[in-house]
């Protein structure tokens, strides 16, 4: 078995300082890096975990309501536009929406930095645009989803 060496010494490297020693650094270490200093990193795991959840409880809702026919007396499977205007009636119903819109949002703005992070598409040169984008992208799904709800609420849908 061969015996790595660390570049500027004779010491040997452990395994997985082995491993670390091969693999290229897929970001710079700079200073002025502006990968690590976005807010919407911050975000981080505990929101996406937390609006991940509500995107499972909405759709496990949204499921039992449109497709199974769980919490709708009047339920048709042959109408699924009666089907919805009938759940979002209410507005419990409604709002539960609403907030599912609000979670999803919240989750692409973390989940569009991140994955335009991972793509390399964000440079010093780039960012500014990029942190127009996120939010840009997480806002227009949000309202698209929270609109049909307020529609049905408001009686543009009936």
């Amino acid at each position: 078995m061969a015996t790595i060496l660390a570049p500027d010494s004779r010491a040997p490297l452990g395994a997985v300082q082995a491993a670390s020693a091969r693999r290229p650094a897929l970001l710079p270490v700079d200073s002025r890096t502006v990968l690590a200093s976005s807010g919407f990193v911050m975000l981080g795991f505990v929101v996406l975990l937390a609006s991940g959840g509500a995107i499972f409880l909405f759709v496990a809702l949204h499921l039992a309501q449109l497709t199974f026919g769980a919490t709708l007396s009047a339920f048709d499977r042959a109408d699924p536009y009666r089907n919805l205007i009938a759940a979002l009636r209410s507005w419990p119903v409604a709002l539960a929406y609403v907030a599912a819109a609000a979670a999803v949002g919240v989750h692409l703005l973390t989940g569009t930095w991140t994955g335009m992070r991972s793509l390399r598409l964000i440079r010093p040169r780039t960012e500014r645009l990029a942190r127009v984008l996120a939010p840009a992208i997480a806002l227009v799904v949000a309202l698209g989803i929270a609109a049909v709800p307020a529609a049905v609420l408001v009686g543009v849908l009936n």
